[in-house]
């Protein structure tokens, strides 16, 4: 009787929270602030059709909003005593559909017979709104007819608020205000507000006027006659009831009326009278997404944004009837705003239209199509089908800009120009050109060329639309230009067109160039090049990096292999750097295709002018085109006095002169070269001292000799001269740069520190005594290495990343230390490191490395110099090389390197307690330098505080000669704090001293609500570096959680929150003890919400030596929605999949979990309960997991009953207070013995 009575109240009480829904007095009201904001934020008692929470949902300001998908948001049920005729309503609306097609910019209202049935959906009114303009929209339903009890709104990408259903008044407003308007008048119609209303005050202005003209009419519809022109206009009406006027005005409406039409050809419009951005007037434009200002005018033309799948259109000002546009021409200028030549993404449709308030009446007649250059657009719309008082311009789906100008609409004049003239083929003394009709009855042209230098024409004369132009001058500029030939007069002129003939050969030799030509051919004829330009005056040739000059075909008759080829050449600066540069010489099969290349030298560019010579003998190849190129240079170079003749006609200067440093005396230096001309005159060396005018020579009849008495960590410049008989003259090799070292031996002497304040100091010299062409630099006094620069300005993406100490001669243990400045991560997503390497030659291969070093820091601190140690492989004696290199992009600064002997004793030991369980614990130490050493650990079951290593209540450990600092304590007390201490035996000082507490498996029954802080210590929390982590704090007081709980946090248990765009998988572990029994129950309470389907809890029971690490992010195969393997916690999303082993709600209302656990194992047999929390980083809802009140029992079912009779204070079955004034009988059993039940009355 009791539960049939519990059953009854709650019927009623389900009944009554209904009632409560239903609309039984109006004015009803609702801004929609009452109900919270988010996407599951919904009106209470309302009823939706929405596929998904997101598409339907009150924002942040309190607006409901209908989003991505067609949603129908329904009022309560309004009271049987209401008549929705009878009702008027008025709401703010926006439509917020920028960027989404124009279909999305409906909103249906309407009545519903039943929430659910969207069959019973009663159209009465579709709204059409502009994009991102609040509107207050009056609806009346006095032309209702149906018996529906809910108003429906239908829309996507709208908000709306201040909704206000309330009885229609007495004399109501009129609704649903419409205008259909031209030059001159505008057609206004309406809905009245009551079936009785007849008459209506119609109020109506231009925007510029302040007051109002009003009609009187009788009549929901009337005409406004005599309006101005292309003008804004605004109007509303108010009700005429039995000659009084309402004090409700309808909504209000603004309209625009046409301009006059265009009545007399020609109609021309070029755009410049316009200011920036604007629009012209009396056009009309379209855009499908709905943006503005994507059809504009600049710069006296007008522009069409582009959109890959949107559509821009400009339409003219309408045409008179009286004008036949099918019988005239369309002229205009078109541009696409790229520099690309590509025209397939740049069309401009051109159609027409007969009604511009219809997109369908649009009818397209041709595509033309543009490049990055201005064209003259010629259409004849007579030969098209063209109907309409409208010429539309339309861009849709095009990938660029796109611009026209100069339209011009005219009669077809008697005698057309041609049109379109093209270039079909080009030789070296002739070209073909052709023409297009512009009538189609033309029949004779004339033809008028010239080269583009001179101010005379040639002329030809042509009678069909192509010709042939004979004896042109190779490697020449022309124009061109066609007039049509009619019976008494000539056309205008065409478009010019542009074109040169084909190149001669080079067919007499020597063939020379000084680049000295000014004006219009100041740059070489029939030369192909790329980066490359002329110095006038002086008179020379510049290429850039990566550029190529192709010189003119040779002709057939002559043979590569005889010719050589001879330049002068320089650095464009001498302050560019003193790195030098070079040129590739080959030859090319095709001067216009760099795949053809065929390398055959290339020669260093040095700051001072040199003479370059290149002899073409060893060429056996087919290729005719001689090309220079200059590849991966910083810096440009100049070029002049360019010579191709016979070899024979020249001598070839000695090359490949190399400086070596003897192998006896460091300060002697072995020169050799090579010989090219088979007599040999003998030849001087001279030796430049640091560019100064000290010089020295030497004669010698070999190609080599050795200089002596040279000064120590000095610069010289070396060269030969020899005398050229066929010439009659000397020729002189290009000087190669020699430094002497800086030491006579290797260094001995330590401390021995670097800190470049005086210079690299042999850091960056090789061998042979030139400098390495390497990305370190000096800057502010310290050594500074950049990938991409050996100077902080210039570019050098290829150079050696090496800087390479002087030689050192170890004798004992060795340690370095130096200076590195942490700066700010640049570029993003690059590792930036130094790397440091010993070895017994200056080369990395084969080198032991010391340690790596990655200059990033926190973004919050300020930059700071930070100071890095290594230690030297153990017996690293003899001659020894250190080698620094870096990597990845960015500027890295070093300083202060210091080398020295290693002392013989460790310091800074810092032990660190690595590992703990129920019976070991493991821990870790540094020593800090890299002799073996003996250590001695001393060791107490005592805390921190008590603990003295030298007590001989401490146990003392000897841990012999051994290099791998780090050591596992087994065969421990469970739930013991030991604390450690550590020294090495050479050092009677010990180390800090580090405690840990052993876990302790709990016995059976357990409970705990984390306020025992040894026990919260054998919890096991594996966080992997996430953000959201598992900690035990008090930061939650809720109904059944207080004090300290287990929970998630992102802030280091401060709050219960998580970061929701950070991926976490998490876990927390307690062992516990089985005692045998057949079942046990798990209980605790949970307050968590979380991202449904996404951000969950799950809860397993494992064996003890299965370990679930914590990561930061999806990589986990545990955290998996499907992964049940030992899962206990069941439910999904708000316990509705009861199959799903994870759980997950919508709500943080805390609830207490019970779970049946199954047999686990004989009595001491050791389990592990696991909670797993994983969040994917999308979306999510707070708080994320807290967990308290704990307990693992024997299982036990309660079976609680309320008594109305028997009064007493109401306890559990675990002696917690309950939240009523009854008692309560209990009905329970356990696993191991027969069901019992007891009654208490």
């Amino acid at each position: 009787m009791k539960k049939l009575l519990l059953i009854i109240i709650a019927l009623l009480f389900s009944y009554n929270s209904y009632c409560q829904c239903t609309i039984t007095t109006l004015p009803y009201y609702n801004n929609f602030s009452t109900y919270g904001s988010g996407y599951t934020a919904f009106p209470t008692c309302w009823f939706t059709t929405c596929p998904n929470n997101n598409s339907l949902f009150i924002n942040s300001d309190n607006r409901l909003v209908f989003y991505l998908n067609y949603c129908t948001a329904i009022t309560p049920e309004f009271d049987s005593l209401i008549n929705i005729k009878n009702l008027s309503m008025s709401f703010l609306v926006r439509h917020s559909s920028n960027g989404i097609d124009n279909n999305d910019a409906k909103m249906y209202i309407g009545v519903m017979d039943s929430p659910t049935d969207l069959s019973s959906f009663d159209t009465i009114e579709v709204l059409c709104l502009p994009i991102d303009v609040y509107r207050n929209i009056n609806v009346n339903f006095n032309h209702y007819t149906g018996n529906g009890k809910y108003i429906a709104f239908r829309a996507k990408h709208h908000i709306i608020t201040n909704l206000n259903i309330d009885y229609t008044p007495s004399c109501p407003a009129a609704y649903y205000l419409k205008s259909n308007t031209n030059a001159n008048i505008t057609k206004l119609s309406w809905l009245a507000g009551d079936d009785n209303n007849s008459s209506w005050w119609v109020y109506f202005k231009p925007n510029t006027s302040s007051s109002y003209d009003s009609v009187l009419v009788n009549t929901p519809y009337c005409t406004l006659s005599n309006l101005l022109p292309n003008t804004n206009y605004t109007a509303y009406l108010r009700t005429n009831c039995n000659n009084t006027i309402s004090t409700l005005s309808s909504d209000t409406i603004s309209f625009r009326t046409y301009c006059n039409e265009v009545s007399s050809l020609p109609y021309v419009e070029n755009f410049n009278t316009y200011s920036s951005g604007s629009f012209p007037t009396c056009w009309y434009n379209y855009n499908s997404d709905g943006n503005t200002n994507t059809v504009y005018t600049a710069q006296g033309a007008m522009y069409f944004m582009y959109s890959t799948y949107s559509t821009r259109m400009a339409i003219t000002p309408y045409f008179s009837d009286s004008i036949s546009l099918n019988n005239s021409m369309l002229k205009f200028r078109f541009k696409a705003c790229t520099h690309d030549t590509d025209t397939v993404n740049r069309p401009l449709v051109i159609g027409s239209f007969t009604n511009i308030e219809d997109l369908s009446s649009f009818d397209s007649i041709t595509t033309v199509y543009a490049n990055s250059n201005w064209k003259n657009i010629d259409l004849n719309l007579s030969k098209y089908d063209f109907t309409g008082n409208y010429i539309a311009f339309i861009h849709r789906n095009g990938a660029f800009d796109v611009g026209i100008d100069n339209i011009i609409i005219d009669d077809i004049p008697s005698c057309p120009r041609p049109i379109n003239p093209k270039l079909d083929s080009v030789s070296t003394n002739s070209a073909n050109i052709s023409w297009e009709l512009f009538a189609g009855d033309e029949s004779l042209w004339k033809i008028y060329y010239k080269p583009t230098n001179l101010s005379s024409y040639d002329s030809v004369i042509a009678n069909s639309n192509n010709c042939t132009l004979l004896n042109l001058i190779p490697s020449t500029n022309y124009q061109a230009y066609i007039v049509t030939i009619c019976d008494t007069l000539h056309s205008q002129n065409s478009d010019t067109l542009f074109f040169r003939t084909n190149c001669a050969t080079i067919d007499t030799l020597p063939f020379i160039e000084n680049f000295t030509r000014t004006g219009i051919n100041a740059y070489p004829i029939c030369w192909v090049s790329s980066k490359v330009g002329i110095n006038n005056p002086p008179g020379n040739l510049y290429m850039r990096n990566d550029g190529i000059l192709v010189l003119p075909e040779i002709d057939e008759l002559i043979d590569i292999y005889s010719l050589i080829l001879r330049f002068n050449a320089r650095n464009a600066s001498i302050y560019q750097d003193n790195e030098n540069k070079s040129i590739t010489i080959g030859l090319m099969g095709d001067a216009n295709d760099l795949n053809s290349f065929d390398s055959i030298t290339s020669m260093p560019i040095f700051n001072l002018l040199n003479e370059y010579d290149i002899d073409l003998n060893n060429y056996t190849g087919n290729s005719k085109y001689i090309a220079l190129r200059t590849i991966n240079n910083s810096s440009t170079i100049v070029i002049d006095d360019l010579i191709l003749d016979y070899r024979s006609n020249y001598c070839i200067r000695p090359d490949s002169m190399v400086a070596i440093q003897n192998s006896i005396d460091p300060f002697n230096v072995d020169i050799s070269w090579r010989e090219r001309e088979s007599i040999n005159n003998g030849y001087w060396v001279y030796s430049q001292l640091n560019n100064s005018n000290i010089i020295d020579s030497f004669y010698t009849t070999n190609n080599y000799i050795t200089i002596g008495n040279l000064l120590p960590d000095t610069s010289y410049a070396f060269y030969l001269k020899t005398f050229c008989n066929i010439e009659n003259r000397f020729i002189t090799s290009f000087p190669i740069q020699y430094i002497t070292p800086c030491y006579n031996s290797p260094i001995n002497v330590f401390p021995y520190l670097e800190d470049f304040s005086s210079g690299f100091n042999c850091w960056v010299l090789n061998e042979n005594g030139t400098l390495r062409e390497t990305k370190w630099s000096l800057y502010n006094g310290y050594a500074c290495y950049s990938s991409n620069y050996n100077s902080l300005y210039s570019q050098h993406p290829d150079l050696d990343s090496r800087l390479i100490s002087p030689a050192f001669d170890f004798t004992s243990n060795m340690e370095m230390s130096f200076n590195v400045l942490r700066n700010s991560s640049y570029p993003v997503n690059t590792v930036r490191k130094l790397s440091f390497y010993l070895n017994s030659v200056p080369d990395t291969i084969g080198a032991v490395l010391l340690g790596d070093v990655y200059p990033e820091y926190d973004y919050n601190l300020t930059p700071y110099w930070d100071t890095i140690k290594y230690l030297f492989p153990i017996n690293s004696f003899g001659v020894k090389y250190l080698i620094i290199t870096g990597t990845n992009n960015g500027i890295i600064s070093l300083d202060n390197i210091l080398i020295k002997v290693s002392p013989t004793c460790p310091e800074n030991y810092n032990p660190k307690i690595t590992n703990y369980d129920e019976n070991t614990i493991s821990l870790s130490w540094e020593n800090s330098i890299i002799v073996p050493q003996n250590w001695i650990l001393a060791y107490q079951a005592i805390d921190s505080l008590n603990f003295n290593p030298d007590s001989p209540l401490a146990t003392q450990i000897l841990i012999s000669d051994t290099s791998s600092t780090q050591i596992t304590m087994s065969g421990l007390v469970q739930g013991e704090m030991y604390s450690f201490a550590i020294r090495p035996v050479c050092d009677s000082s010990w180390s800090s001293i580090v405690s840990a507490r052993t876990y302790k498996n709990a016995q059976l029954p357990y409970f705990t609500d984390f306020s025992d802080s040894i026990d919260n210590q054998s919890w096991y929390i594996s966080n992997g570096g996430a953000v959201n982590a598992w900690c035990i704090s008090s930061a939650v007081n809720d109904s059944l959680i207080s004090g300290n709980s287990l929970m998630i946090s992102n802030d280091n248990g401060v709050t219960n929150a998580y970061t929701l765009n950070r991926i976490s998988c998490v876990t927390a572990s307690r062992k516990f003890v089985s005692n045998g029994a057949n079942a046990y129950t798990l209980k605790f309470d949970l307050r968590m919400m979380g991202e449904d389907i996404y951000d969950y809890l799950k809860v397993f029971v494992e064996d003890k030596d299965t370990n679930y690490i914590g990561v930061a992010d999806g990589s986990s195969y545990y955290r998996l929605r499907n992964y049940s393997y030992q899962a206990v916690l069941f439910g999904g999303y708000n316990n509705t999949c009861p199959t799903c082993p994870y759980y997950c709600k919508g709500d943080s209302i805390t609830t207490t979990h019970t779970i049946q656990l199954g047999n686990q194992g004989q009595a001491g047999n050791i389990r592990k309960l696991i909670f797993v929390w994983y969040n994917d980083g999308g979306y999510g809802y707070n708080p994320p997991p807290a967990i308290d009140n704990i307990s693992l029992t024997n299982f036990v079912k309660e079976i609680y009953t309320y008594d109305t009779i028997c009064k007493a204070t109401p306890y559990n079955f675990y002696g917690q207070n309950l939240d009523s004034t009854g008692f309560y009988t209990q009905e329970f059993y356990t696993a191991n013995v027969l069901d019992s039940i007891i009654y208490l009355n």
